[in-house]
């Protein structure tokens, strides 16, 4: 329950073990349930995002000099997405619909730096990269 404190979680996990609901604030111990995981969820969804646009950027982009930072990016937030994973595994079931919800955010960003550092192929860029998703979740999380 990512709103309360570790002290505030533990004092209510032993109110609930002991049965003692009356010593529950129930009302506010529900909004806490409903809103578990929601940090953990935006988390999840800006990795995805920053991988697409480092993907884009990666199948795109004819710039040599950044792209071993590109990749260096793709893969420490992969890492990231695999440790968040492990700890709350139900994010798997998610990583195909926030790539949907993600991949236009991520191709803007991509536009972003083409403009940016490749002014001159931009219109290319915007006809080139694809306005859907092409990226599997074995792509996002794995290579």
């Amino acid at each position: 329950m990512s709103g309360i404190s570790l002290r505030g979680q533990r004092s209510r996990v032993r109110l609930l073990r002991s049965g003692d609901l009356a010593a529950l604030d129930v009302a506010h111990l529900i909004e806490e349930i409903e809103s578990s995981g929601i940090s953990e969820r935006n988390a999840l969804a800006s990795r995805i995002a920053v991988i697409l646009e480092h993907l884009i950027k990666l199948d795109y982009s004819t710039e040599d000099l950044p792209r071993a930072g590109w990749q260096r990016t793709v893969e420490r937030e992969r890492d990231r997405i695999a440790r968040d994973i492990e700890t709350m595994p139900s994010l798997r079931r998610l990583v195909p619909e926030y790539i949907t919800r993600e991949y236009p955010r991520a191709r803007r960003e991509a536009m972003r730096s083409f403009a940016e550092y490749e002014r001159e192929r931009v219109a290319h860029y915007e006809r080139a990269v694809p306005l859907e998703y092409g990226y599997s979740s074995d792509a996002i999380t794995s290579g």
